[in-house]
């Protein structure tokens, strides 16, 4: 733990000097070229000596207010926009230290035009400096495409998507490469989030996969509805897509990363949270009763008929006026569908008559 502890301070310290290097650098280079630029056009000589304290003057006063309000150079991600305002903040109290110094101290080495153009030309190299590091470094951590990697069209481009492909772009372990965005929101065509861009809507979702070869839908929005959902969902599938999600935004907790990209589940397709069902004490009223299921046929009401099967009912009805509805649950459940017992009926709960003669001869 302490070796991890100090290799992480010699790391700080070393970033530190770096970018206080930098900084320097910025200064020195930009009141240097400013009045050269100016004083040879002017046929003046340049007083470098002066320059050069000039500069140093600049690069103390910037490190100094660097130190004063970070507490240390680097204390923010390099290029992050924190550390750019940062930048700004001492770079405005240094341009004014160093105009000060020109006039005051050193009898004017830098001629004021070329004082006003030095100052630009220091803030676009410090902070040109940091974004080119950044690039570089993002560029580097990106993962490799390879067999065991998912090529993902990722729905929705707005934070939770432009959170997620920032995530898979800079873990050099995901297996999950973007390959396309799309958004319903037709203002975000043409956006490109770390080089992927927004390439339609839901409707292209089939045309975007082939050109791309993706093999997965990532669903970027933690607040979409169970409908939307579900739709994209069935988009996906005709795609021939696995589709995947991220936890909505009653489970987010800090920022989105790879490891929150989940399998659908059945909540997410309702659109309510699973509930844990007392089985024991739905046993124990169900015992030794007559029960009917309406709609025994659909998807609810078989699953409903095939967990009935397991209790000690005396008899389990189940009605649908879908033949073929009632044939596919006796099937699920005896292993066998001969449509040949009294427990299945075929009926319209809308027929009156027809379902007063079922409760008649079945009295659940």
């Amino acid at each position: 733990m302490s070796v991890q502890i100090s290799e992480t301070n010699v790391a700080g310290r070393v970033r530190s000097l770096l970018l206080g290097a930098v900084d320097s650098g910025a200064w020195t280079v930009a009141l240097g070229t400013a009045a050269a630029t100016r004083l040879s056009i002017a046929d003046h000589g340049v007083d470098w000596s002066r320059l050069v304290f000039l500069a140093i003057v600049g690069a103390a006063a910037q490190i100094g207010i660097g130190v004063w309000f970070r507490g240390l150079l680097g204390a923010y991600r390099i290029g992050s926009v924190d550390e750019a305002i940062s930048v700004i903040r001492g770079w405005a109290a240094a341009s004014v230290v160093v105009a000060v110094t020109n006039y005051t101290v050193f009898g004017r080495p830098v001629p004021t035009l070329a004082l006003l153009l030095s100052l630009p030309l220091a803030l676009t190299v410090m902070l040109g400096a940091r974004f080119a590091w950044r690039i570089v470094r993002d560029r580097k951590r990106r993962p490799l495409l390879d067999e065991l990697s998912h090529r993902v069209i990722v729905f929705g481009a707005g934070e939770g998507g432009e959170q997620i492909v920032r995530s898979m772009m800079r873990d050099p372990d995901s297996t999950f490469i973007p390959v396309a965005l799309l958004d319903d929101d037709e203002s975000k065509n043409h956006r490109r989030i770390q080089g992927v861009r927004v390439r339609g809507t839901r409707h292209d979702l089939e045309s975007v996969a082939r050109m791309t070869s993706a093999d997965t839908l990532l669903i970027a929005i933690p607040s979409a509805k169970a409908s939307l959902i579900t739709e994209l969902d069935e988009l996906g599938q005709a795609a021939g897509l696995d589709v995947r999600v991220l936890p909505s935004t009653t489970e987010l907790v800090g920022m989105l990363s790879t490891g929150d990209i989940r399998e659908l589940t059945e909540a997410d397709l309702l659109g309510r949270d699973e509930v844990e069902v007392d089985l024991a004490s739905i046993e124990g009223y169900l015992c030794g009763k007559r029960v009917l299921v309406t709609g025994a046929g659909g998807s609810i009401g078989s699953e409903l008929c095939r967990q009935l099967a397991g209790f000690d009912v005396e008899s389990l009805v189940m009605l649908d006026r879908d033949e073929s509805g009632l044939h596919g649950t006796q099937l699920m459940i005896e292993g066998r569908a001969l449509l040949d017992t009294r427990s299945l009926v075929v009926a319209d709960i809308r027929d009156r008559a027809r379902v007063f003669e079922v409760f008649e001869e079945h009295r659940p």
